[in-house]
């Protein structure tokens, strides 16, 4: 359900069988990393890795792994992103809430604080430092004081969002259980679940789907089919890395 890679050019891959990193050369499972499996990964500024997992997180600093079941004496379970804004805060999203992670200062938040939902897929900051949060209820915007809550138009208003991408012309991507929305409006070429999506550096946008891949190139959607694709990534060679519900690995 999830790719990463680290700035030393490993790969690791988030699978049925555990947490796999790849060299360029074997795959090796990372035996007893974490706790379950693993939902999500991101690097931080500080090149430590942080895995979430069904049952806590997991701090890897290139020569320790640290595991983090709890936080302020709540139990992290399910935490399917990982985000760390441009502060250097962490932001944990789980089936409870959202968590800011500086060590100082832990907070959770709920929908009692304005949060559209509570299972939370994905977090992202956009360029002006708004953090945005896609939930089993929703998108919500947390500018530093307070979440907004932002319904899609249409039939899209109670999707569960699965992905979102701010693109270098700031169009703000969304992708529901449903479809996939630009600047909020509805893009009627797709109508399945979109996943993930991701940017080339010069390139097109690339949108994992139920239905396969696909890229938009800026006026046209085009399709690979490549059955009920999860994940999409692009490594610093510019190969896009394709993770799928059951047919494996791809890379292109």
């Amino acid at each position: 359900s999830s790719i990463l890679e680290d700035r030393a050019g490993n790969l690791w891959l988030a699978t049925s069988g555990g947490l796999v990193k790849y060299d360029g050369r074997d795959f090796v499972v990372q035996q007893g990393w974490v706790d379950g499996a693993v939902l999500s990964m991101t690097e931080d500024r500080r090149g430590q890795l942080w895995f979430g997992a069904e049952r806590g997180v997991s701090r890897y600093n290139g020569t320790q792994l640290h595991k983090i079941s709890a936080v302020n004496g709540d139990t992290l379970s399910f935490v399917r992103t990982i985000w760390e804004d441009r502060d250097g805060n962490l932001w944990f999203g789980t089936e409870e809430g959202v968590y800011k992670y500086p060590l100082e200062t832990i907070r959770h938040f709920t929908a009692a604080d304005g949060l559209a939902g509570e299972v939370v897929k994905f977090a992202l900051e956009d360029r002006d430092g708004n953090l945005w949060f896609g939930t089993e209820k929703g998108l919500s915007k947390y500018a530093g004081e307070q979440f907004q809550h932002l319904p899609l138009p249409g039939d899209g208003a109670g999707d569960r969002v699965l992905s979102m991408w701010q693109d270098r012309s700031c169009n703000t991507w969304v992708g529901t259980t449903a479809g996939l929305y630009r600047n909020f409006e509805p893009v009627e070429a797709v109508n399945t679940a979109v996943r993930a999506i991701v940017e080339e550096e010069a390139g097109p946008l690339w949108f994992a789907s139920a239905e396969g891949v696909a890229y938009y190139d800026g006026t046209a959607f085009h399709r690979f089919l490549i059955e009920d694709a999860t994940q999409v990534a692009l490594d610093k060679d510019g190969h896009l890395w394709v993770g799928t519900w059951n047919a494996g690995l791809y890379r292109c």
